[in-house]
């Protein structure tokens, strides 16, 4: 470049003094002297790979060469005060170089300025490239400014800066968020393929156009208060709304736009990121259709066991008077409805306390490794992109007995709650591990003896919990979030399910260091799905048995004894667990006892059984109950499905589970 320097000067100077030689004297030996020169000078410049102009002292273009018009794009006859207005000067660091310190304009001061590295920015396109620039004051013969010259090369490496813009492009597109920009006016200037992907709209369909396009009708005012802010210099952070997809359906977004700035601060547009929360808004309907579903089982779950018993009265009834009427046609016309229509009201209460954290689970043999990732696929968009999430899944872990549907629930509950508690981001952290029972000897009365459990643990950086709300953060309606942000029954229905399902719930937190909950699971066994499904031999007849039947409701239990003694079996009846005691100490041992869990008195069903099996070892119970609430409901989670009958009942489901637990026990004692 020193070298083109010295030429172009040299020629530069001779041609402007051989113009002022020819214009002094006219002569036409001067002025062919000045086209051999000026010819010589053109075939330099333009056949030069660098960029070369000359500027008048006033800061006028006097010459300038293909090259340099082609990078700068001024017309001939511009200015250097136009080149100011098109481009910015930066140093490679980033620092911006005023415009009375670019070389031109220090040349113009009469200083020297050899091969300084400037990167240039287009103010319009954005557009970036990299120079290096040489820039000299030339003198006339008495010593004034005549000319200043600028060679500039480009020295950027474009194959580099090419694969660089390419990277940076595939990141934009391959986000799951839209990416938009625009200028201050609302008009798009870029669109990457998730916002094609949301929106339904094309980059060719939407770039130059407004981004008001996608607002319904009664948004059309968001888009002048949101860029009014960008003007202002805020950021838009977390504006959930909605916008228009382009076949006219709604879809709701998170939006965060922030300004684009130049290197000098100034803002020339806003950058958005829509994120779709579709996903999102999903997962907090099934919150809050769980939190409606706990709230409705305690309204229901309150008459439900006397509804219960009234219809089991009925049906019982109704089934009786059929066998006694089964000669005649039109009584049974009469019948018949009555019992279909009692039947209706069993079934309508079992779908009302569906609603409840009670209802009655489907538990299957469930991988949790392929579970929780399906599940954190689902729960991502929830969590937002501030809150880091890493697993550690057993990948030999043995399958889960759990109902799977409860279970997605339950960890969506945990998740929302740890996202909740880390507003300005944090980590989650979810692993699994295979545990004993011997190994936490502070659940023993939670869990069973000798069984193995499957742990679940989900630790987050948030704010954490003192000790007081530690004590009371898994009870209904507890809770230390903002009025309107949280119901309190989030932990309340994780411990619920656990607890049916035969596991417990652990909790550990610390203020300002984060929480950790951990769900205990059993594994699925063999003999626990033994345990689950029936066995052949129930279906074996065991005649004349004596048989304890123990419930408050006066009319069922009188049903039950009837149609029972017909069958064969020897009955024994009480209203209450004192009663029942009473009897057995008056007669020989029964053979089975069947009880209503929920009775008046201090004497319940469980306690009832409990003290059965102490006194006569071996005697099976047959639960029944219209309805499990409160204490009892978590007292009777740990017992066998099949030993427990839902009220109202059909005499004849009553008769066959009887028959399956004595058929079990007769079995029991052979072995």
């Amino acid at each position: 470049m020193a070298n083109l320097y010295v030429l172009v000067a040299s020629l530069a100077v001779t041609v402007l003094a051989a113009v002022a030689l020819a214009l002094a004297i006219s002569g036409r030996r001067y002025a062919n002297r000045l086209s051999a020169v000026t010819t010589q000078l053109r075939l330099v410049l333009e056949r030069s790979q660098e960029g070369v102009l000359i500027f008048h002292p006033d800061g006028r273009i006097a010459l300038m060469n293909p090259k340099a018009e082609e990078v700068l794009g001024v017309p001939r006859g511009s200015s250097y005060a136009d080149v100011q207005q098109i481009y910015e000067c930066f140093e490679p660091g980033g620092v911006i170089i005023p415009p009375e310190q670019w070389p031109t304009a220090r040349a113009l001061r009469r200083d020297f300025v050899q091969d300084h590295h400037i990167l240039f920015r287009h103010k319009r396109t954005g557009q970036i490239g990299s120079r290096r620039i040489t820039s000299a004051p030339g003198y006339a013969p008495d010593g004034s400014l005549q000319f200043i010259l600028v060679i500039y090369s480009d020295d950027s490496d474009r194959r580099h800066l090419d694969e660089a813009r390419s990277r940076l492009a595939d990141i934009v597109d391959s986000c799951h968020d839209a990416i938009i920009g625009t200028d201050l006016d609302g008009i798009v200037t870029s669109w990457n393929r998730s916002a094609e992907t949301i929106f339904g709209h094309t980059a060719q369909q939407m770039i130059g156009q407004s981004i008001r396009r996608l607002l319904p009708d009664d948004k059309t005012g968001e888009e002048d208060d949101i860029l009014a802010r960008i003007v202002r210099g805020e950021t838009v952070a977390n504006l959930d709304s909605v916008r228009l997809h382009r076949e006219g359906r709604l879809i709701p977004v998170s939006l965060t736009i922030s300004p684009i700035r130049d290197a000098r601060g100034q803002i020339l547009g806003a950058s958005k990121i829509s994120r779709d929360i579709t996903h999102t808004r999903d997962l907090e309907r099934r919150l809050q259709r769980s939190q409606k579903m706990e709230a409705l089982g305690q309204l229901t779950g309150g008459i439900a066991h006397d509804f219960n018993n009234l219809l089991g009265i009925i049906i019982g009834s109704l089934e009786v008077l059929e066998a006694h009427l089964a000669p005649d046609a039109a009584a049974l016309h009469h019948t018949r409805p009555a019992l279909q229509a009692a039947l209706r009201g069993a079934d309508l209460v079992g779908r009302l306390l569906t609603f409840s954290s009670t209802e009655q689970l489907k538990p299957q043999p469930t991988l949790l490794q392929s579970l929780i990732p399906q599940m954190m696929d689902m729960a991502q968009r929830a969590l937002g992109p501030q809150i880091a999430v890493s697993t550690d899944l057993d990948a030999f872990l043995q399958p889960v007995l759990v109902d799977p549907s409860g279970l997605e629930t339950s960890l969506l509950n945990l998740i929302v709650n740890a996202r909740d508690a880390m507003p300005t981001g944090g980590t989650l952290r979810i692993a699994t591990s295979a545990v004993r029972h011997t190994s936490l000897p502070e659940l023993a009365s939670a869990t069973r003896a000798g069984d193995s459990y499957a742990c679940i643990t989900l630790t987050d950086t948030g704010s954490g919990m003192n000790q007081e709300t530690l004590e009371h953060a898994f009870e209904p309606f507890f809770t230390t979030k903002p009025r309107g942000k949280g119901t309190g029954l989030g932990l309340a229905m994780v411990y619920g399910f656990v607890s049916q399902s035969r596991g417990t719930v652990r909790i550990a937190s610390t203020p300002g260091r984060g929480t950790a909950v951990s769900l205990y699971l059993p594994l699925a066994t063999e003999d626990a799905a033994r345990r689950l499904s029936p066995s052949a031999a129930q279906a074996r007849s065991v005649a004349h048995a004596t048989l304890l039947l123990v419930d408050d409701e006066p009319d069922l239990l009188d049903l039950s004894a009837g149609y029972l003694s017909r069958l064969g079996y020897q009955i024994l009846t009480a209203q209450n667990g004192r009663a029942a005691l009473d009897h057995l100490a008056q007669h020989p041992p029964v053979d089975m006892l069947v009880t209503d869990i929920l009775m008046p008195g201090d004497i319940d069903g469980i306690e009832l059984a409990r003290q059965v099996a102490v006194l006569y070892p071996g005697v099976p119970v047959l639960y029944t109950s219209g309805h499990l609430a409160g204490p009892l409901h978590q007292q009777t989670v740990h017992l066998d499905p099949t030993r427990i009958l839902q009220k109202p009942y059909r005499l004849t489901e009553l008769a066959t589970m009887i028959q399956a637990a004595l058929t079990r026990a007769a079995e029991a004692r052979l072995r």
